[in-house]
């Protein structure tokens, strides 16, 4: 999709001047990293969603020594019910020549678990990626 002379004041999202193929390869090994699965609804639309943690404990695992206790342990944001609801669009937008913007949408869940999950994806974001634009 192409935004082409669009009066807006500002724009939300992350800019690149990868390829699309390029962009969205990155944003697919990313949401593996996430345990998200997806859906290609169109040449530059997903629709994305977090996986429910693994608990099959059949597979026999290496001995390994305990972890250290921890005082304060962070919970895991994928064990919190609020964070499997949450269903998010990706889509990208042709800027001008060689530029993109990368959107996201929140779907359904809740807006800070939407966060959540668009704080550990942008963690992952390789910095290759991204472009800045100056005015």
């Amino acid at each position: 999709m192409l935004i082409k002379n669009a009066p807006h004041k500002w724009l939300l999202g992350v800019f690149s001047t990868l390829q699309p193929k390029q962009i969205f390869t990155n944003i697919m090994q990313i949401l593996r990293k996430m345990h998200f699965e997806w859906k290609v609804i169109g040449p530059y639309l997903l629709r994305c969603r977090p996986t429910a943690p693994d608990t099959d404990q059949s597979t026999p695992q290496k001995q390994q020594q305990p972890p250290a206790p921890n005082k304060n342990p962070k919970p895991n944001p994928r064990h919190d019910s609020e964070y499997l609801k949450v269903r998010i669009s990706i889509q990208l937008f042709k800027l001008g020549l060689n530029a993109f913007l990368i959107d996201f949408k929140v779907n359904a869940g809740a807006i800070f678990p939407f966060f959540e999950v668009m704080g550990e994806f942008l963690q992952y974001l390789p910095t290759s990626m991204i472009a800045v634009e100056e005015h």
